[in-house]
């Protein structure tokens, strides 16, 4: 279920496809893998074959893998490929692309709701975050970096006990676990001291955030 294809690295001719790939392109055995894969005019200009060889012209023997994205098929393909020598002792390159198109479909998809949210956290005046299960931090609007005196992507991956005095990221983090617990907003008067050591009082609202399948994850 991957297609799996050589090409002759000095003539660029395809001397072997399976029948994954035949059913992708078409019997393009013999033809040249620049015109019948990549369908481009002449030999690529992204082409790696040079790089999989040693100085002394030899088989590195070493596998490359990148993501590639074939705009013809509109598909992208995790490649694998590495020089060897065919039967006839030529050097070809061995080639196998798996279909990861879904998967890049999901990370574009998680990527654009993280800007979303981004966007969202970013225009709210008031000190806003998002956090974990484990009291992690997964996003904060710039409110919040004023306050604790670090950039918002700084803040990624930092807990309450990162930022704020012991005491009170403990009582922060009391707070976040009784919300967790019982599944149900809280809103509290607390007191936060801010980068410059000033004490002022906050008004907080914590809501839990639930999965598709109704359990909380933060």
């Amino acid at each position: 279920n991957e297609a799996v294809y050589v090409i002759d690295m000095n003539s660029h001719e395809v001397l072997y496809i399976n029948k994954y790939m035949r059913d992708m392109f078409g019997d393009v055995k013999g033809m040249k893998c620049w015109q019948s894969i990549q369908n481009q005019p002449g030999p690529c200009d992204f082409c790696t074959s040079n790089e999989l060889l040693t100085p002394e012209g030899d088989p590195s023997g070493i596998y490359y893998i990148t993501e590639q994205y074939h705009a013809t098929l509109d598909i992208w393909f995790l490649t694998q490929y590495r020089a060897i020598h065919w039967i006839d002792g030529r050097l070809v390159r061995l080639e196998i692309a798996m279909d990861i198109t879904k998967r890049k479909l999901a990370e574009q998809a998680v990527h654009e709701i993280q800007l979303q949210q981004e966007a969202i956290l970013d225009n709210i005046p008031d000190i806003a975050w998002l956090k974990d299960r484990e009291g992690r931090f997964i996003a904060v609007n710039e409110a919040f970096g004023k306050a604790c005196g670090l950039k918002p992507e700084n803040v990624v991956g930092l807990t309450d006990l990162d930022i704020w005095p012991a005491a009170l990221a403990e009582k922060y983090r009391e707070d976040d676990k009784k919300v967790i617990e019982c599944g149900r907003r809280k809103q509290v008067e607390e007191p936060l001291v801010d980068k410059d050591g000033k004490e002022i009082w906050i008004e907080t609202i914590k809501t839990p955030i639930y999965d598709e399948k109704g359990e909380i994850t933060g």
